[in-house]
């Protein structure tokens, strides 16, 4: 715009130089007008991506409508009785712990929708050959993706985090502390989290199809499910920590600390993994339908 300006500026001084634009006269060289244009790093394009994607988010109607059930049925898991119906005390540890199971599931499912409806969104509104022919990397989509749709799952955890603050505050026995839900929720239950988006990016990346997608993803919940319920699945395969998770206020994960933080390495290089091939084969081409 600067060159352009600069062109039309001269011009306005001199009139005579409007006769290089007439027909027949040789045109000027495209340098002349000073445009400079280069392609956006890697964090310009994932926050560039994020902003627009966290956009459709928060018009989605479904947004305000998964998180209030899923908190719905979290709370079933955080109150408890006793042997003569007699409320227990509820500590941060203990309603961390109890929620996981409800947290890891419900995330999973609606963080597998969302991801694969982001990706699918460019080829059905039709935006897809102008955002996939732009000079934006496919790491920037994939991530500027993955960390507008992590935004749902952050408003779901920090909705229960208010949610067990007020119920402790409420039965007014036990000081409040953070520390039990960092400690599980954070380092835990995050890890799960980004395995999994990581998981259905790279399933979506391969297959190129919405359902086979969703299919593929369902039967490795119901794989993993079959052998936690058949008492087949050992620390090195349970990547959701599907009832594994003990407390303690005495000792935090003192038994199986050993095994979870192996578990927990383990599944971050397998996200690292899934990233690669997503970025490896996310479709920025179609083929011709001739």
């Amino acid at each position: 715009l600067r060159g352009v300006r600069q062109v039309a500026e001269t011009t306005r001084k001199n009139p005579d130089a409007l006769a290089a634009h007439e027909p027949g006269a040789v045109p000027a060289p495209l340098a002349a007008l000073g445009m400079r244009s280069k392609p956006p790093g890697l964090l310009a394009g994932i926050l560039e991506v994020a902003r627009v994607e966290f956009r459709e988010l928060v018009s989605s109607p479904g947004l305000y409508l998964f998180v209030p059930i899923i908190l719905l049925q979290a709370s079933n898991q955080f109150i408890d009785v006793g042997a003569f119906e007699a409320p227990l005390l509820i500590t941060p540890g203990i309603s961390a712990a109890r929620m996981m199971n409800t947290l890891t599931l419900l995330l999973c499912f609606l963080l597998l929708f969302y991801t694969v409806e982001s990706l699918v969104r460019d080829q059905a509104t039709g935006l897809s050959p102008i955002a996939y022919s732009s000079p934006a990397r496919s790491a920037s989509i994939l991530f500027g993706k993955a960390l507008a749709n992590s935004f749902v799952g952050a408003v779901v955890l920090f909705a229960a985090f208010l949610m067990c603050w007020v119920g402790i505050l409420v039965q007014g026995k036990v000081p409040f502390s953070v520390s039990p839900f960092a400690l599980l929720w954070g380092l835990l239950l995050l890890p799960t989290l980004l395995l999994w988006t990581s998981f259905a990016s790279a399933l979506f990346a391969v297959t190129r199809n919405r359902y086979v997608t969703y299919s593929l993803a369902l039967a490795a919940i119901a794989i993993t499910g079959y052998l936690q319920f058949r008492g087949k699945m050992n620390w090195v395969g349970n990547w959701d920590l599907w009832s594994s998770v003990r407390w303690s206020d005495m000792g935090p994960l003192q038994m199986d600390r050993t095994a979870f933080v192996l578990n927990r390495l383990l599944a971050l290089s397998l996200a690292v993994l899934f990233v690669a091939v997503a970025v490896r084969f996310f479709p920025r081409t179609s083929k011709d339908p001739t």
